[in-house]
């Protein structure tokens, strides 16, 4: 977050540049829950979009190959798809009862889960070029890995027996543990779900504090450059080194220099910024 100076220098390991053969399949919800440890084992990177009112999931199975690049899609074609759906979800939101009938056509018809295989560089696999999402609210949250299912269920539970509109997809993707003390992944692999809605911010923000006090007790650790309601003293039950963090801040940055408007809605009860 950038809260105890200035980074001066950064040192990169790099690798040479690579293909990967991407196999994308359309299961449902309950073959994803039931098969998931089996799922992440047949690729070497692996993640998921899940449409809530559909109930299908896209399973992304990346492996390194020798092969030449093959069956990419035509960008001017993906292009054109992908504004008509930014539109039409834009005007959805309008009005809302009309986004589960919308969503559902897309995933059968719209090419929003697109199937197949491909083999491309590593950066037209892996990255999600920021002209396919249109301006939208976002969270991201945190899970042990063995929390995963019953944190997105929570998710999918809520949005049915509420009625909301999700006129966006449900981005999960899995990420190693590492030890920096306030990291979303300190001391544990992780699941990150993230939560996404178009043009729909009250319904959002009541939507996050809802699903924060559901999966709280799962350990769900938020983003912290997205949405989340979550204070402090909830946040510091959720981080072992959270008091030790603060203590570091409080020496090396004494006066508050570091600080920014994000730590300062975060840090209300330790009043380090």
């Amino acid at each position: 977050m950038g809260l105890l100076g200035i980074i001066t220098e950064v040192t990169l390991q790099a690798v040479a540049n690579y293909n990967l053969l991407d196999v994308k399949t359309v299961i449902s919800s309950e073959e994803f829950y039931a098969n998931l440890d089996t799922i992440l084992d047949s690729g070497e990177y692996v993640k998921f979009w899940k449409e809530t009112h559909s109930e299908k999931v896209l399973v992304y199975a990346a492996n390194h190959t020798t092969e030449a690049e093959r069956d990419n899609p035509n960008l001017f074609l993906q292009d054109i798809k992908m504004y008509v759906f930014e539109a039409l979800i834009h005007a959805a939101s309008y009005y809302p009862p009309s986004i589960p009938y919308l969503m559902r056509f897309f995933v059968a018809y719209g090419g929003v889960l697109p199937a197949g295989n491909r083999v491309g560089s590593w950066d037209k696999i892996l990255l999600l070029p920021n002209r396919y999402l249109p301006p939208h609210l976002e969270a991201e949250y945190a899970v042990p890995v063995a929390n995963a299912t019953q944190v997105i269920r929570a998710y999918s539970d809520y949005v049915r027996e509420n009625g909301i509109g999700v006129n966006s997809l449900t981005e999960i993707r899995f990420v190693a543990g590492d030890d920096f003390w306030l990291s979303n992944n300190y001391q544990f692999a992780a699941c990150h779900v993230t939560l996404m809605l178009h043009n729909q911010e009250a319904v959002f923000m009541k939507l996050l504090k809802a699903m924060e006090e559901k999966i709280e007790l799962l350990g769900a650790r938020p983003h912290w450059a997205k949405r989340f309601v979550m204070d402090e003293s909830r946040l510091k039950t959720l981080y072992p080194r959270w008091d030790d963090f603060i203590a570091l801040k409080r020496r090396l940055d004494p006066t508050g220099m570091f600080c920014h408007a994000a730590a300062q809605r975060i840090f209300t009860e330790s009043r380090v910024c």
